[in-house]
């Protein structure tokens, strides 16, 4: 027996399936497709209306996924060796020594708060080692009040100055997750720590009073682990089980009168490689056969290292989704192309010529960052002249827009993977902050901007908040050589130049007229 995650397909009668399931019968007629026994639940994924993961032989999961009620029946990502887990960010070196920005003294801030508040490239001016506090200013009239930021990352750095409010005590909000979404389990003694810097990097971009743009709103940690057992944090999808009980059992805020929105920042993703299990064996590239890895047929990741989507992890998202949550992800540091639904690349996929897990689909993008409706952000690098996407950046047509993700100053644990040697600028010379690059320092930018939206927009779905956020972008500004190559990592990849942009933060105050709402917004 193998545990299998089975998702169901959304409005269908649930409760009928899962009685099939799990209700004893006699023998049906061979062509059915749920199993002739009652199955062993594993796990009941109690928040979620769709999934539940069960014991099934191989045959069974395979009949199984004929069944016209089913969204996906696979091993869950936990569980899978053939895939890794990856939090996509990199440091090139010491902070004082980095090639890029290497400012002289610890006043340097994050320079794309200054480059997403205008419409230009605001830093042209500047040399990238010297973009500091005192030559870029950051006006803001929004910060996230009443809004719930959750970092999904490696943990983070507990007590640090950054996540104070102008009071001096900390928006960062030590909840027992298992408890708050009604999940069963026990939080792990490491959970509230970062041993790699990740995820510390990440929330001071996002909801740092220094590096980020959600300077006064609430901040949750939901530490995820790479590795199963989880070493640190929570195995990802009882992750999404909690975030979704936790923000579901909701209080409504007295100040407010409606329950705080909750906007989750997700720098990671699942990944494979091409040249794993003997390589790449037959492909199926728009629709023809070839025979072997090849960058014509768009296989340009890094390293032979491309996204890989996850159905469980799609529809745990999905349901969040139904349920309020917004989420922000990571495009991937591959400089791989992701098309959308109905493109040309969307369905090429090829076998492994020692194939475990069948067939691969290698131009959707990686799972969570480019799951469907998710607000999928790529990377650009800071520029004295002509402004690019990042050289590493994911792409394509499922990529909404780009922000700033290149030699990224924020804080980063104590503890950490990145060799940081750096002091925070308090004075105590207690915490560090480093200059990271990757998506996964540009997705926190476009986190934060939705949280300052949220502020006045709390009842936005996920669909009218990523509108609005690609409505504001400032299109055509990034350079775009080569449209249609997979190999020129200057190129889009027939994807679109969209630069994040926030526009009620420019030199003018913005009042805020009661709980605001969207409505008719239209993608551009």
């Amino acid at each position: 027996m193998t545990t299998y995650n089975v998702a169901l397909k959304e409005g269908v009668d649930y409760d009928t399936f899962w009685h099939e399931m799990e209700s004893k019968r006699p023998p049906r007629l061979s062509n059915e497709f749920v199993p002739v026994r009652n199955v062993d639940i594993v796990n009941e994924r109690p928040t979620s209306l769709r999934q539940c993961w069960y014991d099934l032989t191989e045959e069974e999961a395979e009949k199984l996924r004929n069944d016209p009620r089913i969204y996906c029946v696979e091993i869950p990502p936990e569980h899978r060796d053939d895939i890794e887990m990856k939090f996509i960010a990199w440091q090139n070196g010491k902070y004082q020594a980095v090639s890029g920005i290497n400012p002289s003294n610890t006043s340097a801030v994050n320079w794309g708060l200054r480059r997403t508040n205008t419409t230009y490239n605001s830093t042209q001016n500047y040399s990238a080692a010297n973009i500091a506090l005192a030559d870029l200013d950051y006006a803001y009239t929004l910060d996230g009040t009443n809004v719930d930021v959750v970092i999904m990352d490696s943990g983070c750095q507990l007590g640090h100055p950054e996540w104070q409010d102008k009071n001096g005590i900390t928006r960062l909000k030590q909840i027992d997750w298992y408890a708050a979404s009604g999940v069963s389990g026990t939080m792990p003694a490491t959970f509230y720590s970062d041993n790699r810097g990740h995820g510390t990097h990440v929330t001071g971009i996002a909801a740092g009073k220094t590096y980020g743009r959600a300077k006064n709103a609430n901040i949750y940690i939901m530490t995820v682990s790479p590795t199963t057992p989880p070493t640190e944090g929570i195995d990802v999808s009882i992750a999404f089980d909690c975030i979704r009980g936790w923000h579901n059992n909701k209080a409504v805020n007295p100040l407010t009168g409606v329950k705080n929105p909750t906007v989750v920042n997700m720098s990671w993703g699942y990944f494979s490689s091409y040249f794993d299990y003997g390589g790449v064996g037959t492909v199926n590239y728009r629709g023809s056969t070839y025979t072997g890895y090849s960058t014509n047929y768009g296989m340009n990741g890094f390293s032979g290292s491309f996204g890989v989507c996850l159905g469980s992890v799609d529809a745990d998202i999905a349901e969040c989704i139904a349920a309020g949550v917004i989420f922000v992800g990571a495009a991937g540091n591959d400089d791989q192309s992701a098309d959308v639904p109905g493109g040309l690349d969307y369905n090429n996929y090829y076998y492994p010529v020692n194939a475990p897990y069948s067939q691969y689909y290698y131009m959707r993008g990686g799972s969570p960052g480019s799951t469907d409706g998710v607000i999928t952000v790529g990377s650009t690098e800071a520029a004295t002249t002509t402004e690019s996407k990042s050289y590493y950046s994911s792409c394509g047509p499922r990529t909404d827009l780009y922000a700033p993700g290149g030699e990224i100053i924020s804080t980063v644990s104590n503890s950490n993977i990145y060799g940081a040697t750096a002091y925070y600028p308090d004075g105590t010379n207690s915490w560090k902050i480093a200059n990271l690059s990757g998506t996964s320092m540009a997705s926190p930018q476009v986190a934060g901007m939705v949280a300052q939206l949220l502020q006045i927009y709390p009842g936005a779905t996920q669909q009218q908040m990523r509108d609005l956020i690609i409505n504001y972008s400032v299109k055509d500004v990034l350079a775009n050589t080569n449209p249609n190559s997979y190999t020129d990592s200057a190129s889009l990849k027939r994807g679109y130049s969209r630069y994040a942009y926030q526009p009620f933060n420019n030199h003018e105050s913005f009042k805020i007229q009661g709980n605001a709402s969207v409505t008719n917004v239209a993608m551009k």
